[in-house]
């Protein structure tokens, strides 16, 4: 006979300590990718920039077809998506304070 159900016990101080680490771990990951997210929006914003200057320099000067105006948006919703996962990324950390 076993004293100790599983199911039904609290967690050890060591199962407790390392819960604390992990959380604590993945605390710091967060904040590593928002750093990161945050240049991936900085170099989409230049690739923005670029694909508007490229393709509006070429000739004819200042038209764009239809594929210039996708690639376009297609940079601009990058840099959109990158900008709403970086809100994910700092609500979460306003959520999950450090401690």
């Amino acid at each position: 006979m076993n004293p100790k159900n599983t199911s039904s016990s609290s967690p050890t101080p060591f199962d407790e300590h390392l819960i604390r680490v992990l959380a604590t771990s993945i605390r710091y990951a967060v904040r590593i990718l928002a750093v990161l997210m945050v240049l991936m929006i900085w170099w989409g914003v230049a690739d923005v920039a670029y694909v508007l200057y490229s393709r509006i320099s070429a000739h004819p000067y200042y038209l764009l077809n239809i594929s210039d105006i996708l690639a376009t948006f297609g940079a601009f919703m990058a840099v959109l998506i990158a900008i709403e996962i970086f809100i994910n990324i700092s609500s979460y950390l306003r959520v999950h304070p450090p401690r």
